[in-house]
């Protein structure tokens, strides 16, 4: 123990001028957290602070602060070392730290304050002083108090009697309170023996407040003594105290009434006894019967030391044990604690050896209590915490177990004495202790079946129409048991704790959740169970929910359930048998059977299925062994065997039946031959032309043949089900690979040859007559010559004919895509705008003129280039028939003229589609309320000219010219579009300059199949056609009435400025001026005038715009 201090002193002046220097002065020397730092860090003298390691500038605004605050006048400074962190200096406030009286700290500085000063950096040594403490604070006061005050006090000073009397004996009595605390902390007790001078016992008599003094002592030992004696009982009740401590307590006992023993003995006590002796104090005689009750409780002592000292080294090994080691242990314990019972001379009372019993229990529950994890148990890693527990609630059994026939060995051979003390006093905490254990271990099975996600469990996949419903269930049943499971773990005591009662309520509410929970989890497996249709998603239901079951209720409820999976088994059979029944009565009307599986062979296919389809959901509920044995399971695997042998018997009469007809067929060798003599095809119409469809080949193989060489293909797949093949059947299959790959081959020529004919359209059959006759020439062979025995037929026949049909077939799709780029020309005409009308915009007429002109020039390329466009594909299709008979060109030709005639209806709409648009502009609603879609088109100029005459310039006559002119060039522009025939043939014309012998074949087709150009009416033009046509000429006229209209409304406008402003502007204003300069007249007058105009001007200005 240490202290260190500053002192000083300071004066302050009261002038003005010197307090104003000062305060200057102060200013400067005002502290900051540098000079802090500096005065503070050689002050703080702890063991294990190093200033330049561990020192933080904080430290140092943490000081200042304390010296600026006038309101605090005391601060601590100790030095923490936590486990868990770095080791800082803690400040503390005027408040003695609960670390240093709690003693957990052994060394700390204390600072204080003189004065209410304001410290500065010159004052900081004389107002702060500090002091360093380390050790025990009541031994360094009584240290202090002993060696300085007390020599003080003992002193002569010059006090008055009474002062100096009851400063001594308070003193006295105060250090002898502090000894006993100092000690009896330490588990010691230390009588205080006063320093007074009993050197001469004659003198000491006639001292009588001496002598008073000495009886008080003497009275605070024999409080003190008793409250040792005392302790032993007190001991005996205490809570959660082991065996250990029994032997550590009566070790201690022995040692402090020995230590008394030898304080009786002093020379300093025994002269107190001879100076009260003398005095005859009564107080003595009390204290001498203590002194016996200490003699005796040493012997006492030093005996149940001796026998409990035989427990010392299982209870060792007990203190380190785990569960599961603790029961060997207990077997010697309870030996010793026997032995005890029979030999000890004071131990041997039924109260200490059930104490002594009900100590090993609490060693064996804090044992326990160590090995068990909580933190596991809540956070659901409940795996080791299981074992912890399970092993703890055996060792409490175990434990009970071993006393019981210990009791009965007691009772047989100790001659009349027993153990007699109630089982239920030494193992009421061992007992509720396993119990607690037990609600622990449902906790745990609780985590593990409502806590997935802490076990680190995915959910397995539910099937069934509520799988996603089931999985949400799950997991908001496991919330609501985390939330029920976060109120157990907040709990504000400790749960191994068997004193803490409030533990069976909060537990009880805890249960009666996990309750409600259960119910709620039984009703999701019922959920579950009802969603799935099939065999297999009930057992994969069942098996999910078998695989997270974990509490016992839903276990037992899950077996329950294991009802309803093999009832549905038994649905299914029933169904499978009672459609086969249904079947078996009618095959040919309700079965489908497959694409290329032949009547017998489907039928037993489709029966073999059935046989594999139950046979599977059989052996997936044999799969899962732990479904327990019920009714239902019988009654499933007994309907199971029938229909099986059902579904077999049925298999095997369908494989017999087909082996009749093939016996009545002679399927031999020779038989077989002869049904290949037939030809490769047929054709289903030969009239192809007649009605534009039809002619399409069919595949002529025999079709007996083929549904046997299918049947025994397919009865082969079932050999291993007791199918044998007969030998014709097997003479079948040899051939059959060969066979049918030459019918698929045969068939490939049917399927190109189809479709060739089938892309035809029905109008365009005339059109490839000769495409479809040279494709004939190809196909003739396999009607007609060709057999299925012919050799050569893959190499010669199916691969020429298929080349044939791939050509022919190409100039068809050539012939549709250029048709159809025909038609999407046809509509991009149909779809133009021949004039150009803005309605956002108000045109002049010369304007508006070349903005016509230049839509007429757009147009007028645009239709080149359809035209051209339509041109070329027309020759690129004509090159297809070229060099056909006359009847071909004439098809030809006809179909030219169909195109000319969509071309023309293009344009026929697209010129009236343009009218339309600008008789909707000068026409805008037909009769109805014509102020909603008006929108100006032309703009128009009221001009008035030197005669005083109002007119519109342009005028109406000019715009009714200027629209006449718009409308004949929207016509003329189809000008640039001629018929496609004659357009055709001029270019035919053209290229005709080939030699005459290399074209003299065409040129015979050409004069057969058309007439010559002079002697045929030549068609009309496009725009001659579209200019006279019946609509367009009706729009043209509404056109013109629309700009009639319009003329006359602006007549009307004429009509009316004529009326109202003619007679002002018809005036001579020059006349009017010199008719005022010739004539005098009055002001008045004059100013009447004037003011007249104005107010006419004025009414004019105001008038609204029409």
């Amino acid at each position: 123990m240490s202290a260190v201090g500053g002192y000083g002193s300071g004066r302050t002046t009261e002038t003005g001028e010197s307090g104003f220097l000062e305060n200057r002065s102060t200013e400067r020397v005002l502290l900051d957290a540098d000079a802090c730092a500096a005065w503070l860090k050689p002050r703080l003298p702890f063991s294990t602070f190093d200033a330049e390691e561990h020192w933080s500038p904080a430290y140092g605004e943490s000081f200042l602060a304390w010296c600026q605050d006038a309101t605090q006048a005391r601060l601590f400074v100790h030095f923490d070392k936590p486990a868990d962190g770095a080791p800082h200096l803690r400040f503390v406030r005027n408040r003695i730290p609960e670390d240093v009286r709690s003693a957990e700290i052994d060394e700390f500085v204390f600072f204080a304050k003189r004065t209410s000063t304001p410290i500065t950096a010159v004052n900081l040594n004389e107002q702060v002083f500090f002091t360093c403490i380390r050790g025990d604070m009541l031994k360094y006061l009584l240290t202090l108090i002993g060696g300085v005050y007390v020599p003080l006090s003992m002193k002569e000073h010059g006090w008055p009697e009474t002062i100096r009397k009851d400063f001594t004996g308070q003193l006295q009595r105060f250090l002898a309170t502090v000894t006993e605390n100092i000690y009896k902390a330490k588990g010691a007790t230390l009588l205080y023996v006063p320093i007074d001078d009993l050197s001469d016992l004659e003198v000491a008599l006639k001292d009588k407040d001496l002598v008073q003094r000495l009886e008080a002592t003497v009275i605070h030992w024999t409080r003190q003594i008793k409250e040792v004696m005392m302790v032993q009982d007190t001991t005996q009740e205490a809570d959660n105290t082991g065996h250990l401590d029994e032997i550590r307590f009566w070790r201690e006992r022995a040692v402090n009434f020995s230590r008394l023993m030898e304080q009786f003995k002093s020379q300093a006590v025994q002269r107190i006894f001879q100076l009260l002796e003398r005095s005859k104090s009564t107080y003595l005689k009390q204290f001498r019967v203590v002194q016996a009750d200490v003699e005796q409780a040493s012997l006492e002592a030093e005996d149940n030391l001796r026998f409990l000292s035989a427990l010392e080294k299982p209870s060792e090994k007990l203190a380190q044990a785990k569960p599961k080691e603790i029961p060997s242990i207990l077997r010697q314990l309870l030996n010793s604690v026997r032995m005890i019972w029979s030999t000890s001379t004071y131990y041997n009372t039924s109260d200490r050896i059930s104490g002594l019993l009900r100590k090993i229990s609490s060693e064996v529950i804090k044992r326990c209590q160590a090995a068990i994890d909580l933190n596991s148990i809540w956070s659901g890693v409940v795996d080791d915490a299981m074992t912890s527990l399970e092993q703890s609630i055996e060792c409490g059994r175990a434990w009970k177990g071993l006393y019981q026939p210990m009791c009965k060995l007691v009772k047989r051979y100790s001659q009349g004495r027993e153990w007699d003390f109630p089982e239920g006093a030494v193992f009421a905490e061992i007992d509720a202790f396993v119990q607690r254990c037990c609600d622990l271990l449902e906790v745990c099975e609780c985590q593990r079946h409502f806590n997935t996600r802490a076990q680190q469990i995915v959910l397995p996949l539910f099937g069934g129409l509520r799988c996603k419903e089931v999985t949400r269930s799950i997991y908001e049943i496991e919330d609501s048991f985390a939330k029920g499971l976060r109120r157990l773990r907040d709990l504000d005591y400790f749960v191994l704790d068997v004193k803490a009662a409030r533990w069976h309520d909060d537990f009880a509410v805890f249960k009666n959740q996990v309750k409600d929970l259960e119910f709620m989890y039984k009703n999701v497996i019922t959920s579950a169970l009802e969603g799935v249709q099939t065999v297999d998603g009930a057992c994969q239901v069942y098996d999910a929910f078998y695989l997270l079951a974990k509490r016992t209720r839903i276990k037992k409820f899950l077996e329950k359930k294991s009802a309803d999976v093999w009832t549905l088994f038994i649905q299914d059979l029933t169904l499978v048998k009672r459609q086969f029944e249904y079947i078996r009565k009618n095959p040919t009307q309700s079965l489908s059977v497959p694409y290329q599986h032949p009547p017998h062979a489907g039928l037993g296919l489709w029966a073999r299925g059935l046989i594999l389809k139950i046979q599977n959901q059989m052996d997936t509920l044999d799969s899962m062994h732990y479904l327990p044995s019920c009714r239902e399971a019988e009654v499933a695997r007994e309907n199971f065997n029938s229909i099986r042998s059902m579904l077999v018997s049925f298999t095997e009469q369908s494989f017999e039946e087909w082996t009749q007809e093939l016996n009545a067929l002679d399927g031999n060798t020779a038989a077989l031959a002869k049904s290949l003599e037939r030809p490769l095809l047929i054709r289903a119409d030969a009239n192809i032309l007649s009605r534009g469809r039809g002619g399409q080949l069919e595949s002529n193989f025999d079709k007996t043949l083929l549904k046997n060489l299918q049947e025994a293909y397919f009865w082969q797949k079932m050999h291993n089900q007791g199918i044998n093949l007969p030998y014709a059947a097997h003479e079948m299959l040899r051939q059959r690979d060969k066979l049918m790959a030459l019918r698929e081959h045969v068939l490939r020529v049917v399927r190109e040859y189809n479709l060739t004919l089938e892309t035809i359209a029905p109008d365009e059959r005339r059109l490839f007559q000769q495409h479809i006759k040279t494709l004939d020439k190809k196909v003739a062979p396999g009607i007609q010559k060709l057999t299925w025995n012919s050799k050569g037929i893959k190499e010669f026949f199916v691969r020429d004919t298929c080349r044939e049909c791939q050509v022919v077939y190409g100039f068809v799709r050539r012939f549709q895509t250029n048709h159809q780029t025909i038609l999407n020309h046809c509509k991009g005409i149909s779809e133009l705008h021949f004039l150009s009308i803005d309605r956002r915009k108000i045109y002049a007429d010369e304007e508006f003129r070349q903005a016509q002109a230049a839509k007429k020039v757009e147009m007028e390329a645009y239709l080149s280039e359809a035209h051209a466009g339509i041109s070329a594909v027309l020759q690129d299709s004509q090159r297809l028939f070229e060099d056909h008979p006359p009847e071909i060109q004439r098809e030809w030709k006809m179909y030219v003229e169909k195109v000319d005639k969509r071309v023309g209806d293009a344009l026929k709409k697209a010129v009236r589609t343009s009218l339309q648009e600008l008789s909707k502009v000068l026409n805008p609603a037909d009769g109805k309320n014509s102020t909603v879609d008006v929108a100006p088109l032309f703009k128009v100029y009221a001009v008035l000219d030197s005669h005083n005459r109002m007119d519109f310039k342009p005028t109406m006559a000019d715009l009714k010219e200027l629209l006449q002119v718009v409308c004949k060039d929207l016509c003329l522009t189809l000008h640039v579009v001629p018929r496609l025939w004659e357009y055709l043939q001029t270019l035919r014309e053209r290229d005709s300059e080939f030699p005459d012998d290399d074209n003299s074949e065409r040129e015979e087709h050409r004069a057969e199949g058309e007439p010559k150009a002079e002697g045929k009416k030549q068609l009309s033009t496009f725009y001659a056609m579209i200019s006279k046509d019946d609509d367009c000429v009706r729009i043209v006229v509404q056109i013109m009435k629309g700009m009639a209209n319009c003329a006359l409304k602006l007549q009307e406008r004429l009509k009316w400025w004529h009326n109202n402003y003619h007679p002002i502007v018809s005036q001579n204003k020059e006349d009017i001026i010199r008719k005022y300069a010739r004539t005098e007249r009055p002001l008045p007058v004059i100013c009447t005038n004037i003011q007249r105009y104005k107010e006419l001007q004025a009414d004019i200005q105001q008038e609204e715009f029409k």
